[in-house]
């Protein structure tokens, strides 16, 4: 099951929670989800684009707490949820050695510690899974996002040209970013 014991960080005098989603998480994530969607125009979706009912978020999280291969978690500060990630290791054979994952932090909670915790969780999660290789897609201008995957030792490894519309005829490149993850 991929389920993470709660874990209390301290960061510049917040306190921060990271763990598991839970079932009871679902009603309030529907609200979470859809406002990370509108604080920048570096989110997957945008307002309007997110519409799972509860029932089907109260699913999804039952599947991600009994898949072996999936992980959700949440961050909290205060008991509020306030950053999300989401892993996903790859079903097929040569590919079963990669995980994917996403994340999202309320913008009140940019630069306070709350993606880096979340990132060290997910990237402990899949050491303990024996992964290898952990990749992401971001926006290129994501400097913010940039910066923090390359302290966590990601690299670019490509980009894709065009591949982020967010209106009036403006596109944006992605840069696909890896990290290979090494046991001596």
């Amino acid at each position: 099951m991929a389920k993470i014991k709660p874990k209390t960080y301290m960061k510049r005098d917040t306190k921060i929670i990271v763990r598991s989603a839970e079932i009871s998480d679902a009603g309030e994530l529907l609200s979470v989800v859809p406002q990370l969607d509108t604080e920048t125009d570096f989110m997957m979706r945008i307002e309007g684009e997110f519409n799972l009912s509860l029932e089907d978020e109260i699913n999804f999280i039952k599947r991600k707490l009994t898949s072996e291969k999936e992980l959700f978690i949440v961050a909290e500060v205060e008991g509020k949820i306030v950053g999300t990630l989401g892993a996903r290791v790859n079903d097929m054979f040569r590919t079963k050695h990669i995980c994917n994952f996403g994340i999202g932090v309320l913008k009140e909670y940019w630069r306070k510690g709350v993606g880096s915790i979340l990132l060290t969780t997910m990237l402990k999660w899949a050491e303990e899974k024996n992964i290898k290789r952990i990749e992401l897609k971001v926006v290129s201008e994501n400097d913010s996002a940039l910066r923090l995957y390359r302290r966590f030792g990601f690299e670019i490894e490509g980009t894709l040209n065009k591949d982020h519309f967010i209106g009036n005829d403006k596109y944006l490149d992605s840069y696909i970013m890896a990290k290979t993850i090494d046991k001596v």
